[in-house]
């Protein structure tokens, strides 16, 4: 014992030098992103929006962003795509979700009697078909309720709407909320 701590004390100065000479660390590049992973971009309470985007997998589209409303009574005071502007990339797709309406879209839930809280990736029922699936969720500490955000179909998609969600085999019911549930005025945030 005696030994080997004489000999780190003997290579203790050598150490610093060492350290200098090594390169630095090379690291692998990240893993790619998950086909459907929904990120939110930017919360923009000022526009009465936030922006999400999602990885697709198709190569001729491989990314997918859309500025959502957070709130229907709130009035925006900022936008976020000029369409008149000409030649901007992604114009066209733009243009035709305009008109056509996004096919899916972003809500939150309140789930019911939920002992457990979801992961993300449980799939969103609605009288025994699958709709959509959830991105993510949790205990609103804020609240006190159980919270689980995903996508359902736009038409779908509206206030006080019920859903089920598979958690862990358990079907729970989940309802929809389109506006903000802590805070939804923005008072604390402008007080």
């Amino acid at each position: 014992m005696r030994l080997s701590l004489l000999m780190l004390a003997a290579l203790a100065p050598a150490v610093p030098a060492l350290a200098a000479e090594t390169p630095e660390l090379q690291r692998a590049v990240g893993a790619p992103q998950a086909v459907g992973a929904v990120h939110t971009l930017r919360q923009i309470p000022e526009a009465c929006a936030r922006l999400e985007g999602a990885f697709t997998g198709d190569a001729a589209a491989p990314y997918r962003f859309s500025a959502v409303r957070t709130s229907e009574q709130c009035q925006p005071r900022a936008r976020f795509v000029d369409y008149t502007k000409s030649g901007f990339t992604g114009r066209s797709a733009a243009l035709a979700e305009r008109e056509s309406g996004p096919k899916r879209r972003f809500v939150v839930m309140e789930v019911a009697d939920a002992d457990t809280e979801v992961v993300g990736y449980e799939s969103i029922m609605k009288e025994g078909a699958a709709v959509g699936y959830v991105t993510s969720g949790a205990y609103g500490h804020c609240i006190g309720r159980s919270l689980a955000a995903g996508y359902v179909p736009a038409a779908l998609a509206r206030a006080g709407a019920r859903f089920e969600i598979d958690i862990l085999g358990e079907m729970r019911t989940a309802t929809v909320h389109l506006e903000p549930l802590y805070d939804p005025q923005g008072l604390r945030l402008r007080s």
